[in-house]
């Protein structure tokens, strides 16, 4: 049975690689690979491959099985850390992050050394879903329909008028009934406006 490497066009038989320790480390760490990114990754993997030299050499297994241990470890914690700060990373911002870094694949130089700038991809994804998070949540604390939002507005029960600023008290029509009492007292000189 022969394999053709999708990345490199290698091609190689299943006996073959299943007899090289580094192509089994590979093997085994590609199972821990989420399949939903798997595809991804093999395709991210290519570019820590030489494409300077002629003809294009082929990743390394051991350096191949040596990125996948590295990457497979934050995508199983849906986590990364980045400048001292562990950053949440679900497997859709790793999906979005792989995308966008194989989409930038021509601005990029290659090979690439390290995960650094996946890393920053998946953190600036996370960064920007924290940032959507706290202007909800702060929106929604005052009372505020956040920018984008389709459904009604929910008043926090903690919320009361009583503490809000008189500019921020809403405006009603009082009742005729009130207005009338109102003059009563003001004639009777019961009423101050202060």
């Amino acid at each position: 049975m022969r394999l053709v490497c999708p990345t490199c066009g290698a091609m190689h038989s299943l006996e073959g690689l299943c007899s090289d320790a580094h192509a089994r480390a590979v093997a085994q760490m590609m199972g821990k690979i989420p399949p939903q990114i798997a595809d991804q990754v093999v395709c991210y993997l290519g570019l820590f491959r030489s494409l300077g030299a002629t003809p294009p050499r082929a990743l390394a297994w051991n350096r191949a099985a040596k990125l996948l241990a590295e990457l497979a470890s934050p995508i199983a914690d849906a986590s990364v850390t980045r400048h001292g700060r562990l950053w949440p990373a679900p497997l859709e911002y790793w999906s979005a992050a792989l995308e966008d870094v194989l989409a930038a694949r021509d601005r990029l130089t290659l090979p690439l050394r390290s995960h650094g700038y996946l890393y920053q991809v998946v953190v600036a994804i996370a960064a920007k879903a924290e940032g959507r998070r706290e202007s909800t949540s702060i929106a929604q604390a005052r009372g505020a329909t956040p920018i984008g939002y389709q459904g009604t507005p929910q008043i926090p029960p903690s919320s009361t008028t009583s503490t809000l600023p008189s500019s921020a008290m809403p405006r009603s029509v009082p009742s005729p009934e009130f207005l009338a009492l109102v003059e009563e007292r003001r004639k009777r000189g019961e009423w101050r406006e202060e």
